[in-house]
């Protein structure tokens, strides 16, 4: 893809802004984005994207849906309809809602539609992939994997216990 085709980054949440930095560290020059909560977006001012009319979306070629996911299946349904390629970070949805229509939609244009699994590839997963593939456990049936940290820790500490009025 060229380094300047535009680029719309739907969320800007923890996600988002990733993706924001390494896009831009990759050289891509004309990264965008659109949050409803505009104070997330206030240092970027002319990155920023205020409405997400067809006509807008008409100016991109992807569009990155970061958005929380009950909403990333309308988001992409916007941007399928005005033409530009997706990457939807995972889960796709919540629900099977319209995901039919999604698919049709990038199926007739012909869109680029890639949703994000970025634990495919930890070295955990591969070690039990090869484990299962050479048959050391015999023959399986089926497979569960659960992966979770501890947000709190991580972004929110001090937002939860201003919040919740316990100390800083």
């Amino acid at each position: 893809m060229n380094k300047n085709s535009k680029i719309l980054i739907i969320g800007f949440g923890s996600i988002g802004q990733r993706h924001y930095r390494n896009l831009s560290k990759l050289g891509y020059r004309e990264v965008y984005v659109y949050d409803v909560d505009k104070e997330k977006v206030k240092d970027l001012k002319s990155r920023t994207v205020k409405k997400r009319s067809p006509n807008e979306l008409k100016r991109f070629k992807v569009a990155f849906i970061c958005s929380p996911n009950n909403q990333h299946v309308s988001a992409a349904l916007k941007c399928a309809r005005a033409g530009c390629h997706l990457f939807i970070e995972k889960p796709l949805s919540h629900n099977l809602s319209k995901l039919n229509q999604l698919i049709n939609i990038c199926q007739n244009k012909k869109l680029i539609t890639l949703v994000g699994c970025n634990m495919r590839f930890h070295p955990c997963l591969r070690f039990i992939k090869d484990y299962l593939t050479r048959g050391r456990l015999g023959r399986g049936y089926s497979l569960s994997h659960e992966f979770g940290y501890w947000v709190i820790s991580k972004i929110m500490c001090g937002n939860i216990r201003a919040r919740s009025g316990g100390p800083r």
